[in-house]
């Protein structure tokens, strides 16, 4: 469902560690990750396996924050 929405998403791996972007693609045991900075930059793609993932967060303040600046980046860029 995630992949079809491109909804940014904060994928938490443990309680201090996280990586904000969009769902690009997922197998049955690994997630590609597109990555966007806390300031709305690209920030390339990452690799990760599931079971590495405790949880994840969806239309906070935050992401909604930070998907505001990534759509608007040319303006800030």
């Amino acid at each position: 469902m995630l992949k079809e929405t491109d909804k940014l998403c904060t994928f938490f791996l443990n309680e201090d560690d996280y990586v904000i972007g969009f769902l690009q693609d997922i197998t049955e045991d690994q997630i590609l990750i597109r990555n966007i900075g806390e300031e709305g930059d690209d920030d390339g793609v990452s690799c990760y396996y599931l079971e590495n993932f405790i949880g994840i967060r969806i239309d906070s303040l935050a992401e909604q924050k930070i998907n505001l600046l990534y759509k608007n980046e040319s303006i800030f860029y």
